[in-house]
């Protein structure tokens, strides 16, 4: 049933072109990764081990959906694109959300066609002071299509396109991909990964999203993956987990590099996974959710240093899910959206938990 799922995440999605305006020219400058602030939340008393809190909405929310993105950005958190299902037939949308508190939801942007096009799979990060889009994928006529372009924003309702989409892969701009991961990280944004027909095992960075350089990997160099993770954490890069291609095999490794080159493992994690979310939080790398075969999809796994993992004890976990979103904002880590098994077929969901640092005894 498993492999049911992922096609249809992955392969099933609705007919729709990726035509756009917008212009192409990128911009000049550094890159540079935003952080935010804190809040706290109520505790109950009495109650050990980690405690999720379901964040009610005030308000409209963005509909059910999985592989989409989620940044945190200028004091709000971003909710952009990814996969719907409507009436029964599943799509792609590219409209864009934001709180500034968690609860009420803004929509920024809506499903419209403009800026970059409808897709699920990509990358999404905050650097230079604006938002980016990267790559992904969608439906052409019943056959998978992918993309290699990447855009920018600052406000999420006016994107400008610094490249466009092109295969195979040139000099100096990696090719079609989804399920790939992206970071700013050392003054430059990295592409680390993904799938196009296979899986990649290749780095790309970039100052200005224009102009791509791909990295010489080496070290203890990974292995193609897609649907993995990647992290800035301890003035490192870190890649974590993902999935081996188009199967339902996954990595369990911890990678670490501190120029985004030269690569080394750091260590394990419990169980294979892809399809998870990874933040940093807490002082420490949290994996959260996905697939795997001791991944349960509401599995949380915490290590501080990236070798040593601790399979969390969760009293009130939210309920199962893979090609979701987390961030750190307001002080709290977020758990957003994503997949899951629903009978024969793919559910989606559109719910909100968070857990405080004071969740926990």
């Amino acid at each position: 049933m498993k492999i049911i799922i992922i096609f249809q995440l992955l392969i099933l999605l609705f007919y729709i072109s990726c035509d756009d305006t917008s212009s192409r020219p990128g911009p000049d400058g550094t890159v540079d990764a935003s952080t935010d602030a804190d809040a706290d939340a109520e505790f109950p008393t009495g109650i050990t081990g980690r405690w999720w809190e379901e964040v009610p909405p005030e308000g409209e929310r963005w509909e059910p959906r999985a592989g989409f993105a989620a940044v945190v950005f200028d004091g709000r958190l971003w909710v952009m694109g990814g996969m719907v299902n409507r009436a029964g037939t599943p799509g792609v949308v590219n409209d864009v959300w934001a709180t500034s508190d968690g609860l009420a939801w803004e929509l920024v942007k809506p499903d419209d066609g403009t800026g970059w096009c409808a897709r699920a799979n990509f990358a999404a990060f905050v650097a230079d002071g604006r938002i980016w889009v990267t790559g992904g994928n969608w439906d052409d006529a019943g056959e998978p299509a992918y993309e290699s372009d990447v855009w920018w924003s600052v406000d999420g309702v006016h994107w400008t396109r610094a490249l466009e989409s092109h295969w195979p892969a040139t000099g100096t701009a990696w090719g079609d991909r989804k399920g790939h991961a992206g970071v700013a990280f050392g003054g430059r944004m990295l592409v680390i990964g993904g799938a196009d027909t296979d899986a990649l095992a290749d780095v790309w960075a970039s100052t200005d999203g224009a102009v791509w350089e791909r990295l010489t990997l080496s070290g203890e160099a990974w292995a193609g993956r897609a649907h993995h993770t990647a992290a800035v954490h301890r003035g490192q890069v870190w890649v974590l987990g993902g999935q081996r291609g188009y199967t339902t095999d996954a990595f369990d490794d911890v990678l670490v590099s501190s120029d985004g080159a030269d690569w080394r493992l750091a260590g394990t994690l419990p169980g294979p996974v892809y399809g998870h979310a990874t933040v940093v939080y807490d002082a420490g790398l949290w994996v959260v959710g996905g697939q795997g075969p001791t991944a349960d999809g509401s599995r949380v796994w915490h290590a501080a240093d990236g070798a040593v993992w601790t399979a969390e004890v969760v009293v009130s976990p939210f309920p199962p899910r893979w090609y979701h979103q987390a961030a750190a904002f307001l002080g709290n880590l977020w758990v957003l959206g994503g997949a899951y098994q629903e009978g024969m077929g793919l559910g989606l969901r559109n719910d909100v938990w968070r857990l405080s640092p004071d969740n926990y005894r």
